[in-house]
């Protein structure tokens, strides 16, 4: 009867070993299986940022090779595909309270339009930015307090506004849409953000290159005035006039010298 009673214990023992055994492996498994998916996800974000980080060069190499404010407004629609996924996208400049819709795609009834401006405090989203300095991501675009999106475009329904500004001032807006309720995260708004100031830097470039391309242009036109009047005064005075060069060669005569040498 003990022998029974003991193997009895002995069986109930090797019973509940198995099943912490058992408890054990399916441990070790379930680790294993964290650890493959943590794996995993930290490869992916590792692909993402790479290909982001290679995005973001190719397109501010692209955006600064050209000092042409015009071609920088079309290379950044052209480019700003690259960064983040949008059904709809535009660049909006400022000026003053006003701001400007530069450049556009993808919006129902504004394609075709030469220009749409409006101000920049009847839109909360922009006015919001505007004061923070900050991206503006918007999930979920129903309900939203600051949210005022382009007139007559109800499909959009998750957005992102950022602001293109240099250290000194604010140039303007870059806004993403989709149609997808909840597509964009504040990740998406952080890389959308990283271009933008790419877009600014090549913005005051161009800006700065067509300010001192019509500086030289204004210099060049008060010389040339400048010099017709000394010319127009030189050639009509009774006296000789012969201007010399530091070698001593003629290089200019007025009228009346001509007349007198033939």
């Amino acid at each position: 009867m003990k022998d029974k009673k003991k193997t009895k214990a002995q069986l109930i023992d090797e019973v509940h070993k198995l099943r912490r055994r058992v408890a054990e492996l399916e441990a070790q498994v379930s680790e294993r299986k964290h650890a493959d998916t943590a794996r995993e996800l930290l490869l992916a974000a590792e692909r993402e940022q790479r290909a982001l980080t290679q995005a973001l060069h190719w397109a501010g190499a692209v955006l600064g090779s050209t000092l042409n404010y015009e071609k920088v407004l079309d290379h950044t629609m052209d480019q700003i595909g690259r960064v983040v996924v949008h059904k709809a996208a535009c660049i909006m400049i400022v000026d003053g309270k006003t701001v400007g819709l530069f450049r556009w795609r993808g919006y129902d009834d504004v394609e075709g339009k030469l220009s749409v401006t409006f101000e920049v405090g009847d839109i909360p989203a922009l006015r919001t930015v505007q004061e923070s300095g900050w991206p503006l991501v918007v999930p979920y675009v129903a309900g939203h307090d600051e949210w005022s999106g382009l007139s007559n475009q109800p499909w959009i329904n998750s957005s992102i506004t950022v602001p293109v500004r240099t250290r000194n001032r604010l140039i303007g807006f870059l806004q993403v849409d989709s149609d997808i309720r909840g597509f964009y995260t504040q990740a998406d708004a952080e890389r959308l953000h990283t271009f933008a100031n790419q877009v600014a830097i090549a913005l005051e470039n161009a800006q700065k290159y067509d300010r001192a391309r019509q500086e030289i242009a204004r210099r060049v036109k008060a010389l040339k005035k400048e010099r017709n009047f000394v010319s127009a005064v030189v050639n009509t005075v009774d006296a000789l006039v012969v201007v010399l060069n530091l070698k001593g060669e003629i290089i200019q005569f007025n009228r009346a010298c001509e007349q007198l040498t033939g």
